[in-house]
């Protein structure tokens, strides 16, 4: 699947873009995608209700500002809104910002299910998710092992590992996207003795297995973000669970 006014788009070359973004390639694809809906107006995310975040807060968000004005692939079972791609343009955004979509009507849905409560976010890659709730007043302990490369740090990011679930159980637990068939989902559960997940991904195969049983068998889900974007044929749900 392609951009609409993408294909054969030289991302090298070009007229510079009014501002300074984090990769000048986005920019330029941004800018087309404008001025072609501009010109003949297609469904796209802005102006949805995942483009509704709750109170005056507004964030510094480029991840969203470029997502909003993609084209909108319709919504999926379960309300998830989203969002076609190009296999290249969707590599690109994934390694600038984050795997899953953090909208600002989710952000406001995890400071509301929250209930205010701190974070601990494990995996937290390139820090995005995390600077997002920290401009939303979150204070959010986030910990990767740096095991993966991003293009760029948003947001403070400590050495850490699943371990450190267990030094929190005051903070909700927040993972997104784990690792595909990766252990390491299910091991900070094994950590964590709080009572609050956060979790974002495939309700199969984004995490193990066992990590899926033992939401069924020890868990609860107490709610889900009702309009969370994620990309076409990359199933992601943003969910919370309560334990029993």
């Amino acid at each position: 699947m392609t951009l609409p006014g993408t294909a054969g788009l030289d991302v090298a070359t070009g007229p510079a873009p009014d501002f300074e973004p984090v990769d000048r390639r986005l920019a330029l694809i941004e800018q087309k995608l404008i001025e072609q809906w501009e010109a003949a107006p297609f469904p796209r995310l802005a102006e949805t209700p995942a483009d509704k975040g709750v109170g005056d807060h507004t964030a510094d968000d480029p991840y969203w500002r470029f997502l909003r004005v993609m084209p909108r692939a319709g919504v999926e079972p379960g309300d998830r809104w989203a969002v076609a791609f190009s296999d290249s343009v969707r590599d690109l955004l994934v390694r600038t910002y984050a795997s899953s979509i953090p909208s600002p009507a989710d952000i406001s849905w995890i400071r509301e299910v929250s209930e205010g409560r701190d974070l601990l976010e494990i995996g937290a890659g390139s820090g995005y998710w995390a600077w997002q709730l920290r401009q939303a007043g979150a204070d959010v302990i986030a910990v990767d092992n740096k095991s993966a490369t991003w293009d760029h740090m948003w947001t403070d990011v400590a050495f850490g590992n699943t371990a450190d679930a267990c030094l929190h159980a005051e903070r909700a637990l927040l993972l997104v996207h784990p690792p595909r068939e990766s252990a390491m989902a299910q091991t900070a559960l094994d950590f964590y003795d709080g009572d609050l997940l956060i979790y974002a991904g495939d309700e199969t195969t984004a995490a193990s297995r066992g990590f899926h049983a033992t939401l069924t068998r020890e868990w609860t889900e107490i709610g889900a973000a009702p309009h969370h974007p994620t990309y076409v044929g990359i199933p992601c749900r943003l969910r919370a669970f309560r334990r029993r």
